[in-house]
């Protein structure tokens, strides 16, 4: 057995040893590549010259590494892509694959950018990826060149993009770029650590003035996953091909936090921008051709025809690029910058969330919880905002049968076919308390010492909820409508109309409306559906109308009033329900009329009955049907509550206009061409 003191020493000599292997490995592993990347060095630097890349200088050192000095990759027009110096180590086995650039410069024209440092690792620097990327002729498409190229890692410490038009400069600095997994044309994840940008601008503003805008602001962290930088370069570069699925995802989910935009009136701040993607159209010819084609273009109008049916044809496939896509805005916030000695009347407030999502022509819209302020007593609020079902699809139509059509073409289509599908909107918890501008016109038609003087008239309201649908429009016109309001609130002493000075004799302090208009065509039986109109009011009652009406052909959407008329001559009424509801407002309308009259209520409830009486009798006789209505129609000015009439023709085509003005002159006949029935509640 050998003593401990012999056994110690041999640990450090075999370490030692192992490194010394390990090291000559490694010395010997670049003196190879050094020696390989020497005897390939003039054919890449060859090839790349072929690709029309320029150098200053080319140099080598025994490490494997080539330097390029003064590199320049010019493009069309005079614009290039240049580096003050590129340092490469070629991919050899497992090792290599390195670049480092200085000062890389990239020159498109109107936006140009400049990353003073670029590094690369694991990228396929290999000779055989090089003359993929650069070899290959005319032929090889810029995707498919990018295609080729792979690394682990590029990391760009500071990116600054600057665009200048005639009235706008704007530069963008990105900080602590990192793109990660960059193969088959995508990048995996592209992440920067925050940013900030510069604006100015002359351009004019609403009231035609052209202030100069100086814009600033700032960037937190954002994050974009699955880059298809290829597809990209596609859009830009190549038209779509014959057959081929045109749409291309051009990125994955992204975000973008803490967005800040400061000018001197306020700040205007995002808590985060968010989605899930985006997905183009490839176009029949390449964006940046397209582009640079109407950038030339001042006057279209004045273009022969044939070069003026293309360039509308180009601005419409633009138009219709984006195929699917959505954003988010999370904390949208307005605060304002007041300056001392004036005045604090200014705007204020925030959105809490804010989203848009469109796909197939079609987008739809959320905002919950927004909220604005101007002067301390200045308020607008939602609780939310909704449109759904938005659609462009009727108006690119229209633009493309035009564009088809040319302009000395006849059969153009009108106007109005031009206006899309705006869908449904649906708007709830509204408050609005804003100061309402009057022209001294219209301020001194007032009545008086009642009227406020301007600076005191206010629009000032609250609602409930609010719908609007215009859908499927036919030349224009919606074929499905709906209109809704629920519990507008209207503060009646505040109000200055002759309607509101009644409500307030009736003894209405606030007056809480409701109405809504719902109508549907249905085009196979040429059916105008009434679904729903009615007028209500909080501790008033209301009335309710639905039926339908026949013969309502496509002629009738039409903007020409008399091809209009013509049409609605053809119209049939086949069916209608009315329903009045009573809350309180029929008594005190017969207390305030009987105190005029100076008669008692019971006096009032018969002289109304009687005067009804009388005037169903002589327009429609004495049929039963009509001594039922009377009935009812009595009960219930007698005992207010619920009214309702059903009337419905017997024949499927309907009541014509000319049935309806006959009912004078022979009432038995038109009643015998309906079922009517009544009912009180």
């Amino acid at each position: 057995m050998k003593p401990s003191g012999d056994t110690e020493p041999t640990k450090p000599r075999r370490g030692l040893k192992v490194f010394l292997w390990g090291a000559a490995g490694l010395v010997a592993l670049a003196a190879i590549g050094g020696a390989i990347g020497k005897s390939r060095l003039d054919e890449v630097t060859a090839l790349a010259r072929e690709s029309g890349i320029k150098f200053g200088s080319v140099g080598f050192d025994w490490s494997g590494h080539i330097h390029l000095h003064e590199v320049a990759l010019p493009l069309r027009d005079g614009r290039a892509i240049e580096a003050a110096d590129i340092v490469l180590r070629p991919r050899l086995l497992s090792y290599g694959g390195e670049l480092h650039g200085t000062n890389v410069r990239i020159d498109v024209g109107a936006m140009k950018w400049t990353l003073p440092q670029i590094d690369m690792e694991h990228a396929s620097l290999d000779l055989a990826t090089m003359r993929g990327m650069f070899g290959g002729g005319a032929e090889k498409t810029l995707a498919q060149r990018i295609a080729q190229f792979e690394a682990a890692r590029i990391l760009i410490p500071s990116l600054q993009m600057e665009q200048v038009t005639k009235r706008v400069r704007q530069s963008i600095v990105y900080e602590g770029v990192v793109l990660e997994t960059f193969a088959n044309g995508r990048i995996a994840n592209f992440s920067a650590r925050g940013g900030h940008y510069n604006l100015v601008s002359d351009l004019a503003g609403l009231d035609g003035k052209q202030p100069q805008a100086d814009l600033t602001g700032s960037l937190g962290a954002m994050t974009v996953r699955d880059v298809d930088v290829a597809n990209t370069a596609r859009l830009y570069t190549e038209a779509a091909r014959p057959g081929e699925e045109s749409i291309a995802r051009l990125n994955g989910a992204f975000s973008l936090k803490d967005f800040l935009q400061q000018a001197k009136e306020g700040i205007f701040t995002i808590g985060e921008v968010r989605g899930e993607g985006l997905s183009v159209r490839l176009l029949a010819k390449p964006l940046l051709a397209i582009l640079d084609d109407m950038g030339k273009v001042k006057d279209p109008e004045s273009l022969p025809a044939a070069e003026r049916q293309a360039y509308y044809k180009q601005m419409v496939s633009v138009l219709d690029m984006f195929a699917q896509g959505d954003i988010e805005l999370r904390a949208i916030g307005i605060t304002p910058i007041t300056t001392p000695g004036k005045s604090d009347d200014v705007l204020q407030g925030g959105i809490e969330r804010a989203g848009i999502r469109f796909s197939d022509h079609k987008l739809d819209l959320a905002m919950s919880h927004v909220m604005f302020t101007g002067s301390p007593s200045d308020k607008l609020s939602v609780g939310s905002l909704e449109v759904k079902g938005f659609s462009w699809a009727p108006t690119i139509a229209a633009l493309e049968k035009d564009i088809a059509l040319g302009q000395e073409a006849s059969g153009r289509a009108p106007v109005e076919a031009l206006i899309p599908d705006f869908g449904s909107w649906r708007i709830e918890d509204l408050a609005v308390d804003l100061p309402r501008t009057v022209s001294s016109d219209s301020a001194d038609e007032g009545d008086g010492a009642t009227d406020p003087s301007p600076a005191q008239k206010r629009v000032k309201f609250s609602l409930k909820s609010g719908e609007l649908r215009m859908a499927k429009p036919v030349n224009g016109i919606p074929s499905s409508f709906r209109s809704a309001v629920t519990d507008l609130v209207v503060n009646s002493s505040e109000a200055r109309s002759p309607v509101f000075d009644i409500l307030r004799e009736l003894g209405y302090a606030e007056v809480a409306t409701s109405f809504a208009l719902d109508v549907n065509w249905h085009e196979a039986d040429e059916t105008l559906a009434i679904d729903e109109v009615s007028l209500s009011a909080k501790d008033m009652g209301g009335i309710r109308l639905s039926g339908s009406v026949g013969g309502f052909k496509r002629d009738l959407f039409t903007s020409d009033p008399e091809k209009a008329q013509e049409a609605a001559l053809n119209l049939t009424g086949r069916a209608l329900t009315v329903r009045i509801e009573d809350s309180g407002l029929f008594d005190r309308v017969l207390t305030a009329r009987g105190k005029k009259a100076k008669l008692s209520a019971a006096q009032t409830r018969a002289t109304l009955a009687n005067m009804a009486r009388e005037f169903l009798h002589e327009t429609l006789g004495e049929q039963a049907k009509v001594r039922d209505l009377d009935t009812a129609i009595s009960g219930f000015i007698a005992k207010p509550g619920i009214l309702q009439l059903s009337v419905k023709a017997k024949a499927g085509e309907g009541i014509s206009l000319k049935d309806l003005a006959t009912v004078e002159q022979d009432p038995d006949d038109f009643l015998a061409k309906i079922d009517m029935s009544v009912t009180r509640q």
